[in-house]
């Protein structure tokens, strides 16, 4: 059984659902709040059944950016910030969460591998969601898919791009290549007049992502211009 003293600060708590843990740090972590846990679903025979009520309550409606906050202040203050951090670092694993789930097997009890498979199974995608909207905004975008179509017709490719934001809202963007790069060169030259003194506002990964695939892009258009020049010089 855990004692008040052997339960860990919330820096550890932060730390591992940062990822700022070692392998080992985090199996000593996560295998004392399992214990815990077993020890509150043990004094609460009803803990289920009132964290169901918990999360209905605060995921039932229409979500928005403030429903993490509020979802988060309900759990933390009947389960304590510990065991609140242990079901979001489960959770979090997003469509890893089985293997998550798994990976614990090992240090908790059948009591508390059920209760964590009942509540994940139930409401993980939608506590996912939840943290989306707050970390993100819900007019940020959260997927684009793609589809691109040759019509034989106008003898040209057709481009469409479905951009889906936190919020559920989707929008469609459709048009031949040289539209879609036009759009895109439109995007990036307003990127561009971010101001970047002081704090820049792109983070290092989207920066390395956009570079790589500018950089396969732009590899691409300047052998398009190079063949179109010597075609030119050719009929001239």
């Amino acid at each position: 059984m855990t004692t008040k003293r052997d339960q860990p600060d919330a820096d550890e708590w932060l730390a591992l659902l940062d990822g700022g843990l070692s392998a080992q740090e985090e199996d000593r972590l996560v295998k004392r709040g399992l214990e815990r846990l077993h020890d509150f679903l043990a004094a609460d025979p009803l803990a289920e059944r009132r964290l169901t009520e918990l999360l209905e309550r605060r995921l039932g409606g229409p979500m928005d950016a403030d429903t993490w906050d509020a979802m988060n202040a309900s759990l933390s203050q009947y389960f304590g910030q510990d065991l609140a951090c242990l079901l979001y670092w489960v959770v979090a694993a997003e469509t890893d969460m089985a293997n998550r789930l798994e990976r614990i097997e090992g240090f908790a009890t059948p009591p508390v591998l059920s209760f964590l498979r009942a509540v994940i199974g139930i409401y993980g995608i939608d506590i996912t969601h939840a943290f989306d909207l707050w970390q993100y905004g819900p007019d940020n975008w959260r997927v684009a898919k793609r589809e691109i179509l040759f019509d034989a017709i106008e003898d040209t490719f057709r481009i469409s791009v479905t951009i889906e934001k936190f919020s559920g809202e989707e929008m469609m963007i459709t048009g031949v290549p040289d539209s879609i790069l036009r759009l895109a060169t439109s995007l990036v030259y307003t990127a561009a007049l971010l101001p970047g003194e002081g704090s820049e506002p792109y983070a290092e990964e989207s920066v390395g992502q956009f570079v790589d695939e500018c950089a396969h892009l732009l590899t691409r258009l300047d052998a398009v211009c190079q063949a179109q020049k010597k075609l030119a010089e050719t009929d001239g």
